[in-house]
């Protein structure tokens, strides 16, 4: 493998990480208890919780406008 070669891989692996960082840090988001969001956190969460995704679909009805349009 040559230099440029290596380069070239290293620049993309660097590129395709920073684009799948903001997803990752939504996903770890949408985990992480409430009382914890604004702290510092590691880069993987110790507890995750299912809270927000209830009260998306459950509380706030989030599919309803979806299915009307």
């Amino acid at each position: 493998m040559t230099v440029s070669r290596a380069l070239r891989i290293a620049a993309a692996i660097g590129l395709v990480g920073l684009l799948l960082a903001p997803i990752y840090w939504m996903v770890v988001s949408s985990l992480t208890p409430e009382a914890r969001l604004f702290e510092a956190r590691p880069l993987v969460p110790r507890a995750i919780t299912l809270e927000h995704y209830r009260a998306l679909f459950v509380e706030r009805q989030f599919l309803v406008p979806i299915r009307n349009s």
